[in-house]
């Protein structure tokens, strides 16, 4: 879990994001929270930031969704030498339910870890 001057939470999970209107190849999940992620892909883009893009998330863990659509808006996007980094904003979407069920699953799970039962 990453605290700062969010609104939301943002959580450190391992995933694979689809975006074919954005690269050909997939990109790598940074952090997610309820309204957006950050992401990794592996070439030079150059997003426009004006358009809706359909992403398509797939989480490594058991416990995750099996994959979330969810049309996104970009927020901002840095290019560096071999990569990538995008931040998304997430608009409603055919797997908002889904997405906030998951990111709910993840806030219990870290105030068990926070404050273990005795």
């Amino acid at each position: 879990m990453v605290k700062d001057f969010r609104k939301n939470v943002r959580f450190e999970k391992v995933g694979r994001i689809t975006a074919e209107s954005i690269c050909v190849f997939q990109g790598i999940i940074q952090d997610i929270s309820l309204q957006g992620c950050r992401v990794r892909f592996p070439a030079v883009i150059n997003p426009d930031p004006e358009k809706d893009y359909e992403i398509v998330l797939n989480f490594l863990e058991r416990t995750a969704p099996e994959s979330l659509i969810l049309l996104a808006r970009i927020q901002w996007f840095e290019a560096y030498a071999d990569s990538t980094e995008i931040g998304f904003y997430f608009q409603h979407s055919p797997d908002s339910k889904k997405l906030t069920s998951y990111i709910e699953k993840l806030c219990k799970e870290e105030q068990e870890c926070l404050c273990p039962s005795l």
